[in-house]
């Protein structure tokens, strides 16, 4: 019984690390395409093609999720990467609007 119980920690644990590592390419993924939409001046609405992100990685190739064998997906700008693999457990990053990025708002005062 104890076998049983170590390998479901062990699973747990390999899990929770998967998951980590798969949000932090995804934020990795939107900060490329960021960079990729400015320099080739597009809209928060344009769709990014995950190959057309290759050279922000320098020699390195395009992070995947490791939990699966499904690559990363083109995206809406705004709305940031999925996870291929584990959508409803991977999380992509909380994206603004670039607006809001620029300009962020400011707290209201009252006179």
């Amino acid at each position: 019984m104890r076998l049983f119980a170590t390998l479901a920690d062990w699973l747990r644990q390999s899990s929770g690390q998967e998951k980590e590592l798969c949000e932090q390419n995804m934020r990795m993924i939107w900060a490329a395409a960021f960079q990729y939409r400015i320099a080739n001046n597009l809209t928060p609405e344009s769709v990014i093609e995950i190959e057309k992100l290759k050279g922000y990685f320098n020699e390195n190739p395009i992070p995947q999720c490791p939990s699966g064998k499904s690559p990363y997906r083109s995206f809406v700008m705004k709305d940031g990467p999925l996870c291929p693999n584990q959508q409803d457990d991977h999380i992509g990053p909380q994206v603004k609007s670039v607006t809001e990025i620029r300009n962020p708002s400011t707290p209201e005062t009252s006179n």
